[in-house]
């Protein structure tokens, strides 16, 4: 089975843009009362891939929302969605010289 490597930056730039999602989720809701915040989790799909899992369970210890521990996620999913982008784009340009390689041997 090939997966290409567009449909692995894709499912990366989808996780990346999941997680972010739940951590703004998170701090917009933090000081409202009884809110749980949720958790993204990556993980490699076999094959190629990325998936990503959302848990609502409160942190061990700490009730409410964590603001420095999602600014570390946010971070953490900006820089997911970079590399991926940059990952989509390289092969956007390989793709890109492949079809005029090929068109020039006609």
């Amino acid at each position: 089975m090939r997966i290409s490597a567009s449909s692995v930056a894709q499912s990366g730039l989808q996780a990346a843009s999941t997680a972010l999602e739940v951590s703004a989720n998170n701090v917009a809701n933090s000081l409202s009362t009884d809110f749980v915040p949720s958790q993204a989790e990556m993980s490699d799909v076999a094959g190629g891939g990325v998936q990503v899992s959302i848990s609502s369970a409160a942190r061990a210890g700490t009730p409410g929302t964590d603001l420095v521990d999602e600014m570390v996620s946010q971070s953490r999913a900006v820089a997911a969605y970079r590399a991926n982008l940059k990952s989509l784009q390289a092969a956007d340009d390989t793709t890109g010289v492949l079809v005029s390689l090929g068109g020039s041997s006609q």
